[in-house]
């Protein structure tokens, strides 16, 4: 048998990758422990999408039979079919409640909800957006919902115009044919939607923190004064004081999120002095992604 290739899973991809990295590229000086705080990238390293993360990894290590990377490609390809008409289907507030949804956000006059944004409010599932959504399309095209609450400036990306009665149809058809065809998929695609505006801001945090390495820590930094830090993350940094964001990022005990409280912490304290600018961070509070629903409601 031929040898095959060394099969690499990076820190975005799996605990084990993050695991290896830190250990070869860290080390440390006491037995290592895997936290979920040491993983920055922990919100798309789920236990319920790791078939779609780890599946095509595994069929070219060998370790995955074509038979059931075959079943993960098609469960993926569902998941993102169900994602795309759930995006795409929209109503305003006014008619998702007529159709069955009563708490769907209101927001500003002529703002559209999507059906992927009501899969991130906690007891709204996915059978319960198609069936509302299959409503909606019948009654749009009889005249009963206007789908839209208010005159909607199509060309604004906030006042996004709501679904024709045929988009809504469609988008029911296609929920209901993933379900049934593949229940798993469509759960994957009702925690994609649940955990989307987190991930957004992950995505975000990531990239400015990409950006900003080289930036300064003061020598004289209150630690103890920095939200978001475990005790390890409070020793390791007052033990080492780094001089910069990305020094800090190689302590060994120091974790992912900890680096990011850092830039949050340096960043609000230097747009209150008058001493940063164009800085593309939340440097507020941060937020706390809920637990995603377990079961299609």
């Amino acid at each position: 048998m031929a040898p095959l290739p060394p099969s690499i899973v990076g820190r975005g991809a799996s605990y084990l990758g993050v695991l290896v990295d830190d250990l070869t590229r860290r080390g440390t000086s006491e037995p290592y422990r895997m936290f979920s705080s040491r993983v920055e990238h922990r919100l798309s390293v789920r236990p319920d999408n790791a078939d779609q993360r780890l599946t095509a990894a595994g069929e070219l290590a060998g370790l995955v039979d074509s038979a059931r990377a075959l079943i993960a490609r098609r469960r993926g390809d569902r998941t993102d079919r169900a994602i795309a008409a759930l995006e795409d289907a929209r109503m305003g507030a006014a008619a998702w409640a007529v159709a069955g949804v009563d708490n769907a956000p209101a927001g500003k006059s002529g703002r559209t909800v999507s059906a992927a944004e009501l899969l991130a409010i906690p007891g709204v599932g996915y059978a319960r957006v198609a069936r509302a959504l299959a409503a909606a399309g019948e009654s749009t095209a009889s005249g009963g919902i206007d789908a839209s609450d208010d005159s909607v400036d199509a060309s604004n990306d906030f006042h996004r115009a709501a679904s024709s009665p045929g988009e809504l149809a469609r988008a029911a058809t296609i929920l209901a044919a993933v379900a049934e065809a593949d229940p798993t998929a469509a759960e994957e695609a009702t925690v994609e939607c649940y955990y989307a505006p987190y991930l957004a801001r992950q995505r975000r945090d990531i990239e400015t923190m990409r950006k900003e390495e080289a930036m300064e820590l003061p020598m004289d930094l209150d630690y103890d004064a920095v939200g978001g830090l475990s005790a390890e993350d409070r020793e390791k940094l007052k033990e080492f004081r780094p001089a910069t964001l990305a020094a800090a990022q190689r302590i060994s005990g120091v974790t992912p999120s900890a680096a990011i409280a850092l830039l949050r912490f340096v960043a609000a304290q230097k747009l209150r002095r008058g001493t940063m600018r164009g800085l593309a961070v939340d440097a507020g509070r941060g937020q706390t992604a809920k637990r995603a629903p377990g079961r299609i409601r």
